[in-house]
């Protein structure tokens, strides 16, 4: 993800040297030993030329500084629910590796159901006396159980977390966290949830998103983009098309290839009566991504109403292979 990690990455590389330095010492008397170290190295070679990772990694910060900015301006004893792997690692790997804000709490939202990781997390920061209404609600009721849903969950966790301190909550790409989108804040790379009508700085917050996309690799920019799109879904929930297309235009832009991004261009458009460049959005989603089946229903619902028999067959066709 662009962060440099002397820790893990210098020896590792010092360790494989070393390995393969015995290994030609080793194979070097056998009959094909020679044969084989020669193929060795040209095959390292031929990855090393076509690798797609950026090797000047000390120019690649986008995700360390995102996750960095992140944890800094976070009030003392903050509350983070993450639910992608890049919020959830970086902010694990800076709370182990560098001993970084261990006032801060952060919770995995696939993870709550699991009583035994929910009870460890809140033990190894502050417990009771940090977060008494949060811990108190989950010993009375272990999250997702006795026939809880995921999304009130989500919502019991939330509301006892914010009596206990300030909470920033990480959009998924499920329907449980729809229920709290009302008091969604828009920050980044994370929403901030409060009890009060939000504020709409979300303008500015899109444009904290991008601001890294220079110094970022594939993956960090694809982190950017995906917060984009929830951005804009966002937008959509606050009946703001033209913010949301807005948002979504800038998550395309971060990184081409995002499906659900083109495919949410693609409502927004239908929305608005445009079914000439919906379908052209819809097309490029399944183009992107030719499993993403809610790509090729958009596309589907888009061509009939738009009355492209052609396009609706082929997304029909498609969504039929799903079946199989």
């Amino acid at each position: 993800m662009g962060i440099v990690d002397w820790q893990t990455l210098l020896p590792s590389a010092s360790y494989l040297a070393i390995l393969a330095g015995v290994a030609t010492v080793v194979l070097w008397d056998y009959k094909w030993g020679k044969v084989l170290v020669f193929a060795s190295i040209a095959a390292a070679l031929a990855q090393f030329s076509v690798s797609p990772i950026e090797r000047r990694m000390d120019r690649v910060t986008a995700a360390s500084d995102i996750v960095w900015d992140f944890l800094d301006a976070l009030p003392p004893s903050a509350t983070v629910f993450t639910s992608s792997d890049n919020l959830s690692s970086s902010l694990a790997g800076i709370q182990l590796v560098e001993t970084a804000r261990p006032d801060v709490l952060v919770l995995v939202k696939q993870h709550m159901s699991d009583a035994k990781y929910t009870a460890a997390r809140l033990d190894q920061h502050g417990g009771a006396s940090n977060r008494p209404v949060l811990v108190g609600s989950f010993k009375g009721q272990a999250f997702e159980s006795a026939s809880e849903t995921p999304q009130d969950a989500v919502i019991r966790a939330l509301a006892a977390s914010s009596q206990d301190g300030a909470v920033w909550f990480e959009l998924g790409e499920g329907m449980v966290d729809r229920a709290v989108m009302p008091n969604l804040e828009p920050d980044f790379p994370a929403f901030r949830y409060v009890e009060k009508q939000p504020s709409d700085q979300a303008d500015e917050v899109a444009e904290r998103a991008i601001v890294h996309i220079e110094n970022a690799d594939r993956w960090a920019a694809g982190w950017s983009s995906n917060f984009l799109t929830q951005l804009g879904i966002w937008a959509v929930f606050k009946n703001n098309n033209a913010q949301a297309a807005r948002y979504t235009a800038m998550a395309i832009k971060a990184e081409p290839g995002n499906a659900k991004a083109l495919n949410n261009m693609a409502v927004i458009l239908r929305a608005e009566g445009d079914f000439e460049n919906a379908i052209k959005f819809a097309n490029l989603a399944v183009k992107a991504d030719s499993s993403y089946q809610r790509g090729w229903k958009t596309l589907a619902n888009t061509a009939q109403m738009a009355g492209d028999s052609e396009t609706f067959e082929k997304a029909q066709h498609a969504l039929k292979s799903f079946e199989r």
